[in-house]
């Protein structure tokens, strides 16, 4: 009987020790499943975070921004996302990151600087930028000297332009160098087109356009469509069919019934010019570009410092882009003839290629 009772006993302890055990094991898994929700919490996103999700929103909003400039020639002055929005500092530093970021195949969260915008609303009068068309490296290169510059620069603001050639810039296959200062505004317009290209297709396209323009619109003193500018363009290109030979047409036919005036800046705007036929460098300049608009003819303004035979001077002409390429053409004298300048020997500044000429 006493073993039978010590065999009941027994059994009893090792069932209660088992028992037991058991339900320790069951507390440490669930305490083990405790620590794992624990690992997997979320860290709350700062102030100036930008979750992914929000990055998706936000190329949205680029290529709605872009959509705005091909319809009006310009980028609204902020974009607006989840109501939050985002002025032209925010915007740029976010797609200048999100351009590294996804050029690097990151996916991650976006922590903003704040950086101020340029100190020149009007930069786009400082861009010389020689190259009508980029490869990506070219814009990830403008972003980290751009950011570089913010973190250290004077400020804490972004540059006015970033100046090429320079040898921390990295070249896409077969281009050596580029040249001239691309500026703030003309760069985030380029980042705009690349990122509505990755919108379309899934990826940034190998060769972006860089134009701040496209060279068509009426602006200041250039009146596109006026009846004066479409008259003398009818009359100058009856019989031409090819945009080269409507250019030359205009061209000639401006230098051939003008009159050159020496005198400062804008007097009389493109309208007024053809009907007096009378004008300095900027007032002819503006007529013939209101002609060549008017023909369907991207055209834009160059304006630097010139090497006259009387001395150095400030000068404006026109180029026109014929066949993929801008052609020179100074309606001041007419010695000049089509892609070719003859009243002054060299271009000693360039101050900048204009789709506005602003004085």
């Amino acid at each position: 009987m006493i073993k039978k009772s010590f065999f009941l006993m027994a059994c009893f302890l090792a069932s209660t020790i088992f028992m037991g055990c058991d339900a320790d094991l069951k507390v440490e898994e669930e305490e083990e499943i405790e620590e794992d929700e624990e690992v997997i919490e979320e860290v709350p996103l700062g102030v100036n975070d930008i979750s992914v999700a929000e990055q998706t929103l936000l190329v949205n909003a680029f290529v709605e921004a872009y959509n705005t400039f091909l319809t009006t020639d310009k980028l609204p002055s902020s974009i607006t996302v989840n109501e939050k929005p985002y002025p032209k500092n925010k915007w740029f530093e976010v797609a200048c990151r999100l351009l590294l970021n996804i050029s690097a195949e990151k996916s991650e969260v976006i922590t903003l600087s704040n950086y101020a915008s340029c100190d020149n609303v009007n930069n786009l009068r400082l861009d010389t930028f020689a190259e009508d068309e980029v490869g990506i490296e070219l814009l990830t290169n403008q972003a980290r000297r751009q950011l570089a510059y913010a973190s250290t620069g004077a400020g804490n603001r972004f540059a006015n332009y970033v100046g090429y050639p320079n040898s921390n810039t990295d070249y896409p296959e077969n281009v050596t160098s580029f040249s001239g200062y691309l500026s703030y505004d003309r760069a985030l317009i380029s980042m705009m087109r690349a990122f509505a290209a990755y919108n379309a297709g899934g990826a940034f396209p190998a060769i972006i356009s860089s134009w701040q323009s496209d060279f068509l619109r009426s602006t200041s003193n250039c009146l596109v469509g006026g009846s004066y500018a479409t008259s003398v363009m009818n009359t100058a290109i009856v019989g031409k069919a090819t945009a080269e030979e409507k250019a030359r047409a205009i061209f000639a036919h401006w230098l051939s019934i003008r009159s050159y005036e020496y005198y400062y800046n804008t007097t009389h705007g493109s309208e007024k010019a053809l009907e007096l036929r009378v004008g300095n460098c900027c007032d002819l300049t503006h007529a013939l570009i209101a002609m060549t608009r008017t023909a369907g003819i991207p055209s834009r303004y160059v304006h630097g410092r010139v090497q006259f035979s009387s001395g150095e001077d400030g000068h404006v002409w026109a180029e026109f882009h014929i066949n993929g390429k801008w052609v020179t053409c100074d309606p001041s004298n007419r010695s000049n003839t089509f892609g070719n300048h003859e009243n002054w020997s060299r271009l000693n500044t360039l101050n900048s290629k204009l789709a506005e000429l602003y004085f």
